[in-house]
């Protein structure tokens, strides 16, 4: 999993207003959401609780974002690789209908298509990532957003795999039903998607060394040592090299990733 914060300077709320966290959640449970093998809480005859999308990402800064993929494209073009992933990661988390909440860290008005991003961040509760290291960023992340959205189930993703589609995220959640977290690994052997049944669950993320080879066999062994049921869901690959931009692009060139990316080959080796 490729770091989510650090380099660049607090992002502040990014105008989210106090209050704003209620108005953005509803009822919380759903007669239609899934939970287990796709069977809905009205089929089943209860309400199921709606759980909280969670993006952990960085501001798509020049010169912070995506650093390995901007030996080969530059830092601009990184950059504006980077926010087409965060953007295609947010439509995907609105595409499950689940309120979401985006720790976010870095100056989002240095970042290109500032504007676009504002606007498709409007629609979500935006909070600040806190913690020294990005596994105290992410299990700090986890509590927060259990905080604001009123102690629901999360299923938290980063903005690295702008190929993850909404039934990626609701076929983590329906896993819920028989484990306490579902791990999403990543190809290079971290993992892309962590979902839980409360954020305390999570906790275990700070003592675990991030951005390795092993990070996602250490984040299984940790949270099982903790006593939690832990399953597994779909692999999905991170962007961080040239090579992983055109798998993921082969795998969705249809998203603003894939399109962007398209147009980068020239200069990719």
């Amino acid at each position: 999993m490729t770091a989510l914060g650090g380099g660049v300077g607090g992002a502040g709320r990014a105008g989210v207003p106090s209050g704003a966290a209620s108005s953005k959640f509803g009822p919380e449970t759903d007669d239609l959401a899934p939970l287990g093998g796709g069977v809905t809480g009205r089929a089943a005859g209860r309400p199921v609780p709606r759980p909280v999308a969670l993006v952990v990402a960085k501001a798509p800064v020049p010169g912070f974002a995506k650093t390995r993929l901007a030996a080969t494209v530059g830092p601009i073009a990184a950059a504006e690789l980077a926010a087409d992933s965060l953007l295609d990661t947010l439509a995907a988390a609105a595409d499950t209908g689940w309120p979401i909440v985006v720790a976010l860290t870095g100056d989002l008005d240095a970042a290109p298509r500032a504007g676009v991003l504002r606007e498709a961040l409007a629609a979500c509760t935006v909070i600040d990532q806190r913690g020294r290291g990005l596994g105290e960023r992410l299990a700090s992340a986890h509590a927060d957003a259990s905080a604001v959205s009123g102690r629901r189930m999360t299923v938290q993703i980063g903005a690295d795999t702008p190929q993850v589609r909404s039934g990626d995220l609701v076929a983590a959640y329906d896993r819920l039903a028989r484990c306490d977290a579902v791990v999403g690994p990543a190809a290079d052997g971290g993992w892309w998607l962590l979902a839980v049944r409360q954020s305390t669950i999570a906790s275990c993320l700070a003592s675990v060394p991030m951005s390795r080879s092993d990070t996602g066999v250490r984040t299984v062994r940790a949270l099982a040592g903790g006593g939690w049921r832990v399953g597994a869901t779909g692999q999905l690959r991170d962007v961080d090299t040239a090579a992983d931009a055109e798998a993921v692009t082969a795998d969705a060139p249809a998203s603003r990733f894939g399109r962007r990316w398209g147009g980068k080959r020239a200069v990719a080796p």
